[in-house]
Order: C-alpha cells, then structure tokens, then sequence
C-alpha cells in the first residue's frame, strides 16, 4: 500500500479514509485494537503500518467515536469474504483470497477519492472539444495496482457511490459521469465535514 501511495505521490496516512466508508473502517480499526487476529492478517498489517497514527484513527473528523454500524452489512469483512469466495469459484478459500479482495476494496476507495478530488481535470467543458486531455496518474487504475484482467471483478466498496458491490468498470461509469461530465465539480479542499459530505452526497445521489 505504501508504494500505491508513494505513485501518487502522497503519504500514506487515513486522509483518503472519510467519507461513507469511515464507518466500514472505524468498525475495522475496533476489532483490530481488540485483538489483531479478529482481522485478516493484512487489515492487521495496514493498521500496524500506520504507528501513532491508528491511534487516532476514530479522532479524525467524520469518523466519528460511537459504536456505529454501517449500512447495509453486519460485518464488512464477512461482505469481503463473500466476494473472495465468489472469486475463487468452487475451490477452497484462502487466505491470499481474503487479502486481494480487501486491497482491491481499498484501491478502489483510493481511486474513487482521487475523482473527487481531480476528476474536474478530465470535466468536457469545451463545447468544441479542441483540447486534448491527458490522465492524470491519481485517476489512473493502473496507478493503484489495476490491470485490464480486473476491470470485471466485483468489488466490495460499502455502499460508496451507493454500490455495496460493483466492477471497476462499473465504478469509473459512475465517476467519470459525476465528475467528469459537462460539469467540472470542486469541493474536496472544503475544510467543514459537514459542508463537504453535503455536496457530496447531492453530487453522488444523482446516479
């Protein structure tokens, strides 16, 4: 995961964590600190890599400190389960099917935050389409460890963008038609939570 972050070049710290999957990961956070083995081996890996910061984890604004639930699931890793045994079909699953679903949930949240923040860049704001756009690498899926081979593999996001599961066809469906569109939309760098998850949450109900 570091070296996903390291491409972006960002550090790799719970800033792309907020949102409606705070509560997914908060949920994580809290078993782990009960004990690291009631959480696959690489959940307990990502907390421990972060150091001080997973103290802090439920401190961040949006987080929130209440013994909430997510929507939808009981327990988000039985949902990741779920879809690791779709993946390995009539075989036995294992615990490298359990660790690739769970990274693939936390790139696609990583690929999802990065459309909010930069999909505006790819935004057909001119009517005569004479510029010629280039990808920024943070809304490339290559960026974050994808290759074509996984553009049909479902997903467990959490209901983010309001899909429990969906492809990562399906998700960049739903991001470049919300901000990649006739619109170009900016909002991330708002610094009120309150403020932020509102707009969001009008610019995503649309799909």
């Amino acid at each position: 995961m570091e070296a996903v972050a390291k491409n972006m070049g960002v550090s790799m710290d719970t800033s792309f964590l907020s949102g409606a999957n705070a509560t997914f990961i908060a949920e994580m956070h809290r078993a782990w600190a009960d004990n690291p083995a009631n959480v696959d081996s690489h959940w307990a890996d990502w907390f421990s890599s972060l150091g001080a910061l997973s103290n802090d984890i439920e401190s961040v604004p949006g987080w929130g400190s209440g013994p909430s639930k997510i929507v939808g699931a009981n327990d988000p890793e039985a949902s990741i389960k779920a879809v690791a045994k779709g993946i390995a079909g009539d075989r036995d699953l294992m615990a490298g099917d359990v660790r690739s679903a769970t990274l693939d949930s936390l790139r696609a949240i990583m690929l999802i935050r990065a459309y909010r923040i930069r999909g505006h860049l790819l935004a057909k704001l001119d009517p005569l389409d004479l510029a010629e756009k280039e990808i920024h690498p943070e809304l490339d899926p290559a960026t974050y460890g994808f290759s074509e081979d996984d553009f049909d593999r479902p997903i467990f996001i959490n209901y983010v963008l309001g899909l429990e599961i969906a492809t990562l066809n399906e998700i960049l469906d739903v991001l470049k038609k919300t901000y990649c569109s006739t619109i170009g939309v900016e909002f991330m760098h708002i610094q009120d939570p309150n403020q932020k998850a509102w707009i969001q949450e009008r610019i995503e109900a649309y799909w």
